[in-house]
C-alpha cells in the first residue's frame, strides 16, 4: 500500500492529543491495524536500572491485546535507546506469517513518529517532576513539600503531625571517602529505606544535599525518630564493601494547625534542625518558647544597624564607689537599647550581636558616645571620672581585623575627642581559648604602649584567672558578683574573695567588687581589704542626664 500523508497527519494528530499518552498511542495504532494486518502491538520502556528506576520496570507506552491464535507470524520489533538510560521495545505482531515489505516501511515510519511523540512525552513529564521532585531520589523537593503542605492546610489535618527535618552527620566526610558517584547511590539507598518508614498520610521530601523533610503523626515520632537515629547502608560495589552507619541532626517542629504558610513552616523545621547541629544536640524541639526567640535574634540582627543610625541605642553609666568615702572613682558605660518605646534587656540583644558579628559596631558606638560626653563634661567645666568601656571577646577575635588594628582604631578615637587617655578604661572578660588568650594579650599590649589601661571583668569566673594576672598589663579586676550574690554563701567563697583581694593588693592593682546590693556585703569586703564597689546599693546603670546630677552631688552619704 501507498504512504498516505493524512493519515500519517492523522496518527500524529492521535498522539498529541495529549489526554492519555498510553490510550492515545493504542488509539493510533489501532487505525492502522486493518490497512497494515496489525493483531497487536506491545512498546515498552526499559529503564537503566543504575539510573532513575528500580531494576526490572517496564514503562508500557502502548499494548494492543493480542488474542490468542491471531497471530502466527514473526513479529516485527525494534530498539530504540533513550535518554533516560535504557531502551524502548517495539513489538508489532502481524494477523499473517509476516508483514510485507511495504507495511514494514510505513510500520517504520509511525514506529519513529510514536518514538519522537514519546520522547517529547516524557521529557516534558520531566520537566514538570524537575519542579517538584529532587532529580536524584525523585523525592519532593521544596516546591514539592510546600504544595503537601498547602494540601494538609486545606484538608484541616496539619495539627495530627510533626514537622520534621533532618540533617545527615558528617555526610560529606563519607561521600569524600568513597567519591561522588557513590556518594549519589549512598543517598538513594538512604531515601529508600526513609519510604520503608513511612506511613500512609505521612511524607519525606528530599529538599537538597543530604537534608530530608518529613511530616510524621505525632503518635509516631518518638517511633520514627528511633529508626532514623542510626541507619545502616553498604557502601561500593562488589568485594569492596564497607557498612556506613549514617547519623543525624534532628528539628521538630510541632504543628498547631494554626500554620498557613507552606514556607513558615519548612522555615521552623530548618531553624529547629540549625540548632540541633550547631549545638551537636541529636534532637531539638521547636518549642514556643524558642521560637519566640528566634524571632527576637532575628529582629536584633536586622533592625540592629538601622536602630544604631536612628539613635535608638543609649548609653547608661553605672557609677563605681569608694565604700569608705562615698566618692565615685569612676564609672562603666553600659549600652541600652530603647525599641519601640521599651528598653531592651542587654542580657538578650548583646549575645546576639556577638554571635552575628555586630558587636564591635556597638562597643565602638559607646566608645564614641563615652568620649563625646568626657570632652563635653570637661568644656562646661564638669568633673569627670575614668570611664570603662567593654569590648567583648568576639570584637577582639573577630574577623576582618587584627587585635593590634582595633587597638589603634580605639586610641584614633579618644584622640580625635581630646579625651584623656587617663579617662578611658577598656573593660575585657577573660578567656581560656589559647586563640583567643594570644589575640587579648596583644590587644591590652598595644593599648598599654598608647597609655590606655586595661580592666578585667568577671574575674575569677574563668580557668585563666592566675595566668591572667602573670602575663597582662592590667590595671584593674572586678570581681565577679557570683562570689557575693546566692544564699549560700560560705567560708569557701569567703576565702577565695580573700585570697583575691590579697593577690591584687600584693600585685598593686585596683580591685572593684560588683554586685553589691547590702550593707552586710559592704562590711564583709572592706573587711577583706576591698574598698571599692559597683552596684544597686549604691545605683542602677543610670541614663547620662542622671548621672550628670549624680556627679554634681557627689559622695553617696549615708550609704
Amino acid at each position: 500500500m501507498n504512504f498516505d500523508i493524512e493519515r500519517i497527519s492523522e496518527f500524529t494528530d492521535d498522539l498529541y492529543r495529549g489526554e492519555d499518552y498510553l490510550e492515545d498511542s493504542k488509539v493510533a495504532f489501532l487505525s492502522w491495524a486493518e490497512d497494515l494486518s496489525i493483531a497487536g502491538a506491545r512498546v515498552v520502556l526499559h529503564v537503566d536500572p543504575n539510573e532513575v528506576k528500580p531494576e526490572g520496570e517496564e514503562i508500557p507506552l502502548c499494548l494492543i491485546p493480542l488474542k490468542e491464535g491471531e497471530s502466527k507470524g514473526k513479529p516485527f520489533v525494534r530498539k530504540f535507546h533513550v535518554m533516560e538510560g535504557g531502551y524502548a521495545q517495539y513489538t508489532i505482531y502481524p494477523r499473517d506469517e509476516e508483514f510485507a515489505p511495504e507495511e514494514e516501511k510505513i510500520l517504520l515510519v509511525l514506529i519513529h513518529i510514536h518514538f519522537l511523540c514519546g520522547a517529547r512525552v516524557r521529557l516534558l513529564l520531566q520537566m514538570q517532576e524537575m519542579l517538584v521532585l529532587n532529580p536524584l531520589t525523585h523525592l519532593p523537593n521544596t516546591e514539592g513539600c510546600g504544595q503537601i503542605l498547602d494540601e494538609k492546610i486545606l484538608s484541616g489535618e496539619l495539627s495530627d503531625y510533626d514537622g520534621i527535618q533532618i540533617n545527615l552527620k558528617s555526610f560529606g566526610m563519607i561521600s569524600r571517602r568513597f567519591g561522588a558517584a557513590e556518594g549519589d547511590r549512598l543517598i538513594k539507598k538512604y531515601a529508600s529505606y526513609l519510604l520503608t518508614v513511612i506511613e500512609p498520610g505521612e511524607f519525606v521530601g528530599h529538599i537538597g544535599s543530604d537534608n530530608f523533610v518529613f511530616l510524621i503523626r505525632k503518635e509516631r515520632t518518638k517511633d520514627f525518630l528511633r529508626k532514623v537515629e542510626e541507619v545502616h547502608l553498604e557502601a561500593g560495589r562488589g568485594e569492596d564493601t564497607q557498612r556506613v552507619t549514617i547519623g543525624c541532626y534532628v528539628g521538630v517542629h510541632p504543628m498547631s494547625g494554626e500554620e498557613t504558610d507552606p514556607d513558615a513552616i519548612l522555615n521552623a523545621m530548618s531553624v529547629a534542625m540549625n540548632i540541633a547541629r550547631n549545638q551537636k544536640q541529636s534532637v531539638v524541639y521547636l518549642t514556643k518558647e524558642l521560637s519566640e526567640e528566634i524571632s527576637f535574634q532575628r529582629m536584633v540582627e536586622m533592625e540592629f544597624s538601622d536602630a544604631l543610625l536612628n539613635g535608638e541605642f543609649l548609653v547608661y553609666f553605672q557609677p563605681k564607689v569608694d565604700m569608705v568615702t562615698g566618692e565615685i572613682v569612676g564609672t562603666e558605660a553600659l549600652a541600652r537599647w530603647r525599641h519601640e518605646g521599651e528598653l531592651v534587656s542587654p542580657g538578650r540583644f548583646i549575645p546576639v550581636l556577638e554571635r552575628s558579628g555586630k558587636s564591635l559596631e556597638l562597643d565602638l558606638y559607646v566608645l564614641e558616645t563615652v568620649c563625646k560626653y568626657i570632652s563635653k563634661w570637661a568644656e562646661e567645666g564638669h568633673a569627670n571620672v575614668p570611664a570603662s568601656v567593654n569590648f567583648s571577646r568576639s570584637d577582639i577575635s573577630g574577623f576582618g581585623h587584627s587585635p593590634k588594628e582595633l587597638a589603634k582604631q580605639i586610641v584614633d578615637m579618644i584622640h580625635k575627642y581630646n579625651v584623656s587617655t587617663d579617662l578611658i578604661i577598656v573593660e575585657v572578660t577573660e578567656t581560656a581559648d589559647i586563640v583567643q588568650v594570644n589575640d587579648l594579650l596583644e590587644f591590652a599590649t598595644s593599648l598599654k604602649d598608647a597609655g590606655i589601661r586595661i580592666s578585667v571583668d568577671d574575674f575569677g569566673t574563668g580557668y585563666s584567672s592566675l595566668s591572667v594576672l602573670r602575663d597582662f598589663p592590667v590595671y584593674e579586676i572586678k570581681v565577679d558578683r557570683s562570689f557575693l550574690n546566692h544564699e549560700d554563701f560560705d567560708f569557701k567563697d569567703r576565702s577565695i574573695l580573700e585570697s583575691i583581694i590579697r593577690l591584687a593588693s600584693q600585685l598593686e592593682l585596683k580591685i572593684i567588687a560588683e554586685g553589691v546590693e547590702t550593707r552586710r556585703q559592704v562590711d564583709l569586703l572592706l573587711g577583706l581589704g576591698c574598698r571599692n564597689a559597683q552596684g544597686f546599693l549604691y545605683d542602677k546603670p543610670l541614663p547620662k542626664e542622671e548621672f550628670e546630677e549624680r556627679l554634681l552631688r557627689g559622695n553617696y552619704e549615708g550609704v
